[in-house]
């Protein structure tokens, strides 16, 4: 499956539906999903007016319209 900016929840096609290959086992399966449960509880780290801002200055930045000055790892 390719992930691109066409992907979609309303398609069937999103992160979630991705393998993920390396996870860690972890022993109480039960504790696992209490945790799960208690971040799903709690509100998103980017909203997605974010990702569009940061989508269209990107663009602004492949134009040679603006620079990207990036620091860190």
């Amino acid at each position: 499956m390719t992930v691109n900016a066409k992907t979609s929840p309303s398609a069937g096609n999103t992160w979630r539906d991705l393998p993920a290959a390396q996870q860690p086992e972890y022993p109480d399966p039960e504790a696992l999903r209490a945790v799960i449960a208690d971040l799903e509880s709690y509100p998103p780290l980017v909203f997605a007016g974010e990702c569009d801002q940061l989508r269209a200055r990107m663009a602004a930045v492949a134009k040679g319209e603006a620079f990207l000055l990036q620091g860190g790892d």
